[in-house]
C-alpha cells in the first residue's frame, strides 16, 4: 500500500496521526475515530480524535497498571492476542458499557458497531489502540455485515502506521538524547571554571533572540535569510549550545587567571624563599651585634628609610602591574625592567623537590656554585614549556592562527610585561585555541544531514567580515548569517558578564558602544547589529541577566 511510504515520510507526529485518520476514513467511512498511545509513564493517552463534539472528552490517561475500568474493559477485548476485535449491537453496551456511554454522548446517530484495533510495536509490545464508532465499508453497507476484508485493510493500515509511529519515536528519542548530551557537555564546561559559569547556557538564549529577529526582517540581505524547517532551527540551536565545545580542553590555570604571575607551580619554591628570608635574618642578626657599636646610628637609620621606601615603591608597581589593565606605558615597561636587575644572593639548591618532568626544562651542565647570585627578576630557560603536536596542526583544517613557538612561558618579566590584560602570547593563544578544539571536535563527529552546518555556525563566531579573526580568518562571503547572529551574542555576553576574574562586568552602554566600534570596524554584521538594538534585543537579555547596576 502506497499509505506505508506516505506514511514513512512523516516527520512530526501531528501529521502522521491526521494522514492516518485521513486513510481510515478512506478505507472505512466513520462517524467518529479515536487514537491512543501508550506514553513514558505506561499510560494509555489519547493523542488523536476525530467526528466528535468539540467539548467532548474521554478519558485522557489510563494507566497500564490499572487493573479495573477502561483499561481492564480495553485488555480483555482490543489486546487479547493482539487481535483486532469488532464489536456490533447488544456487544458494545454489554461488554465496553463505561466506553460506550461516553462515545454515544458524542454521537448524533446510535453506536451500533465499534472497531478496536491494537497497535503492536516490532516487539509485539502494545504501544496503542486505534477505535473507529460506526464504520462502513466504501460501498456504504454496514461493516458488521460486510466480510473480512475491509477489516483486514484496517488492519495493514495501522500495523504500517504504527511502524512509521515507532520510528518516529525512535528518531526523537535520539534527538532527545543527542541534546541532552550536548547540554550536559556546555553545562560541564561552564562549570569547569566557577569564573565562566552561564557563559554557554546564556549565549544560546541570546542568540535565538536576535536570529528569530532576524528570521523576520525585511531590511537588506536579511530579508532573503529565514529557517524554513525545525531542522534549521536545531542545527543553529545545536551550533549555539556546542560553540565553545573546545573549552573542555582549555586549562583552567590559563581560563581563571587573574594576574600576571598568576600559575600553577610547584610551591617548593616559596618554602625555600622563606628559608633564604631567615638566612638572611641570621647574617643580619650577626652583623648587627658585631657592628652595632661602630656605626653612625642617624646615618645607618636614614640609609635603610631610603631603601625600604624605594623597595616600597618598587614592589608596589610590580603588584601594580601584576593585576593587568587595558594597557601598560612603556614607562612603567622600562621601570620593571630596570627593577629586575638587581641582585640577590641565592643560598639554597633550586634544582631540589622538583619533578623530573621540570628538572628536564633546566639546562644541562655543572649546577652553579652557591651562593649564586641572581637576578630579582628574571626569565630563564626552565620557564620555557615546549609544545607538543596537536590535530590543530593538521593542514586540512585550514587554520591560519600564528602558533607560538612554546606551549607556555613562565618567565617573571614576559609574564609581568604582558602590555594589555594578564596573558602572555603563548596563554592567549592556548584561549584562543578553544575554537580550533570545537571545530576538531565537531569534525569528529557524524551529523545526519540535517545538522551538517553545525560546525560551520559554531566555529565561525571569532571570524570577522574582513578576515582579520581566527581561526580561518574567513571574511564576508564565507560566513553564514548564523555564524554572524552566534558572534554578536558571544561578544555581547562576554562583554556583559559579572563571573570573570580578569575584568569587571561592562555596563549596557559600555557594551553597545564596543560593540558599535566593531560594527564600523567590520568585526561584526551591520544589519544584524542594527537589528540588535532596534528590536531591543540587548533589552531584553539585560533585563533577565543583567544586574541593575550595569
Amino acid at each position: 500500500m502506497e499509505s506505508g511510504i506516505v506514511f514513512a515520510r512523516q516527520s512530526k507526529q501531528d501529521d502522521l496521526l491526521e494522514m492516518i485518520q485521513d486513510y481510515l476514513y478512506k478505507i472505512a467511512p466513520h462517524q467518529c475515530s479515536m487514537i491512543f498511545l501508550i506514553n513514558h509513564d505506561r499510560e494509555l493517552a489519547a493523542v488523536a480524535k476525530r467526528g466528535v463534539a468539540p467539548n467532548w472528552s474521554i478519558p485522557i490517561a489510563i494507566k497500564a497498571h490499572d487493573k479495573s475500568g477502561l483499561y481492564q474493559e480495553w485488555l480483555s477485548l482490543a489486546l487479547k492476542k493482539g487481535e483486532t476485535q469488532q464489536l456490533t449491537g447488544a456487544e458494545i453496551s454489554e461488554r465496553l458499557p463505561e466506553l460506550s456511554a461516553k462515545i454515544q454522548k458524542a454521537m448524533a446517530e446510535p453506536l451500533h458497531s465499534l472497531i478496536i484495533v491494537p497497535m503492536l510495536a516490532s516487539d509485539q509490545s502494545i504501544k496503542g489502540l486505534t477505535v473507529l464508532a460506526n464504520a462502513k465499508t466504501s460501498v456504504g453497507t454496514s461493516l458488521s455485515e460486510c466480510n473480512q476484508h475491509t477489516i483486514r485493510l484496517i488492519d495493514a493500515l495501522i500495523r504500517q502506521a504504527t511502524v512509521a509511529l515507532e520510528n518516529q519515536q525512535l528518531v526523537k528519542s535520539q534527538q532527545n538524547m543527542m541534546d541532552a548530551m550536548v547540554k550536559i557537555l556546555a553545562g560541564a564546561i561552564d562549570e569547569k571554571s566557577p569564573y565562566t559559569g552561564g557563559h554557554c547556557e546564556r549565549v544560546p538564549l541570546l542568540a535565538e533572540m536576535l536570529c528569530a529577529e532576524a528570521c523576520e526582517s525585511t531590511e537588506g540581505y536579511l530579508s532573503q535569510f529565514s529557517f524554513t524547517s525545525d531542522d534549521e532551527w536545531r542545527e543553529f540551536q545545536m551550533a549555539a549550545w556546542m560553540h565553545d565545545c573546545g573549552k573542555i580542553t582549555t586549562p583552567e590555570n590559563v581560563v581563571d587567571k587573574a594576574t600576571k604571575l598568576e600559575m600553577i607551580f610547584n610551591r617548593i619554591h616559596e618554602i625555600r624563599t622563606r628559608f633564604e628570608v631567615l638566612l638572611r635574618d641570621a647574617q643580619i642578626t650577626r652583623l648587627e651585634a658585631i657592628y652595632e657599636q661602630g656605626v653612625d646610628r642617624y646615618q645607618a637609620d636614614l640609609q635603610l628609610a631610603q631603601r625600604k621606601q624605594q623597595l616600597l615603591d618598587d614592589f608596589a608597581l610590580i603588584a601594580q602591574c601584576n593585576t593587568g589593565g587595558e594597557f601598560q606605558s612603556s614607562d612603567d615597561a622600562d621601570r620593571i625592567q630596570q627593577i629586575g636587575q638587581q641582585t640577590w644572593q641565592r643560598h639554597f639548591d633550586d634544582r631540589l623537590g622538583l619533578s623530573h618532568i621540570e628538572l628536564s626544562r633546566y639546562p644541562e651542565g655543572p649546577q652553579p656554585t652557591l651562593p649564586f647570585t641572581e637576578a630579582l627578576l628574571s626569565d630563564r630557560p626552565e620557564h620555557l614549556v615546549e609544545r607538543p603536536y596537536s590535530k590543530s596542526q593538521d593542514p586540512k583544517y585550514g587554520f591560519k592562527m600564528e602558533v607560538p613557538e612554546y606551549l607556555s612561558n613562565h618567565g617573571e618579566l614576559h609574564n609581568l610585561l604582558v602590555s594589555r590584560g594578564t596573558l602572555t602570547p603563548e596563554e592567549r593563544f592556548i584561549i584562543n585555541d578553544h575554537i580550533i578544539q570545537t571545530i576538531v571536535i565537531l569534525d569528529q563527529i557524524p551529523f545526519p544531514p540535517n545538522l551538517q552546518r553545525v560546525c560551520e555556525i559554531a566555529g565561525g563566531h571569532h571570524e570577522t567580515l574582513i578576515g582579520t579573526g581566527y581561526p580561518r580568518k574567513l571574511d564576508k562571503n564565507e560566513l553564514s548569517i548564523p555564524a554572524r547572529v552566534l558572534a554578536i551574542a558571544d561578544v555581547f555576553e562576554a562583554l556583559t558578564a559579572a563571573d570573570r576574574p580578569y575584568k569587571k562586568a561592562k555596563t549596557l552602554s559600555e557594551a553597545i558602544h564596543i560593540l558599535h566600534s566593531f560594527k564600523r570596524k567590520q568585526h561584526i554584521d551591520p544589519l544584524l547589529f542594527d537589528l540588535f538594538l532596534s528590536k531591543g534585543v540587548y533589552i531584553k537579555y539585560a533585563e533577565r541577566f543583567l544586574s541593575p547596576e550595569q
